[in-house]
C-alpha cells in the first residue's frame, strides 16, 4: 500500500506540473502574439489547451470529483478533445510552414482532412454501434495518419529549402 500511495502521488504531482505550464504556456504565447499581433501564436495556444484538455480527459482525474453519471459526458469531451487536437494542430502547423503562400492547395486539402478526423469525432458520439465505431476510428486514425504524413514531408522540404 505505500508503494501504491507514493506512485500515485508521483503521478499527480507530475500531472499537476504538467497542467500548470499547460496553462502558463497558453496564457504566455497569448499574451506574446497579441503583442506581435501574431495569430501563430494564437494557434500554438489553442492546440496547447486542445493537448492539455485531451490528457486531462485521458488520464481521467475528471472522474474523481465526478459520478459515474457524468461518465459518459467525459468520454463524449474526450472524443471532442481527439477531434480538436488534429484540427487546432494541423491549422498551427499550415501557419507555422506558411503552407497557404507556398502551396495553397495542400493548404486547403490539410485543413479539410482535420475537418473531416473532426466531423468523424463528432460522429463516434452520435453513433454508438460497434460497427460505425469500428469504422470510425480506423478512418480517423488513417486520415490523421495522413495528415502527419504530409507534416513530415512538408518539414523534410522546408529542411532542405533552408540548406540550400
Amino acid at each position: 500500500m505505500p508503494v501504491f500511495i507514493q506512485k500515485s502521488q508521483q503521478q499527480n504531482l507530475i500531472l499537476g506540473l504538467f497542467y500548470g505550464l499547460c496553462i502558463t504556456l497558453i496564457l504566455y504565447v497569448l499574451i506574446m502574439g497579441s503583442r506581435l499581433n501574431d495569430d501563430t501564436f494564437k494557434l500554438y495556444s489553442l492546440y496547447i489547451f486542445c493537448i492539455g484538455g485531451f490528457i486531462l480527459m485521458q488520464e481521467g482525474q475528471l472522474y474523481l470529483f465526478l459520478t459515474s453519471q457524468h461518465s459518459s459526458s467525459l468520454f463524449n469531451i474526450y472524443l471532442l478533445f481527439i477531434g480538436l487536437c488534429v484540427l487546432s494542430a494541423t491549422w498551427f502547423i499550415c501557419a507555422l510552414l506558411q503552407i497557404k503562400t507556398s502551396w495553397p492547395k495542400v493548404d486547403t486539402a490539410l485543413k479539410c482532412f482535420a475537418a473531416v478526423v473532426m466531423l468523424f469525432s463528432v460522429l463516434q458520439i452520435l453513433f454508438k454501434t460497434p460497427q460505425v465505431w469500428a469504422l470510425l476510428s480506423k478512418a480517423t486514425g488513417y486520415v490523421t495518419l495522413c495528415i502527419v504524413g504530409c507534416f513530415f514531408c512538408a518539414f523534410c522540404f522546408a529542411s532542405t529549402q533552408r540548406h540550400s
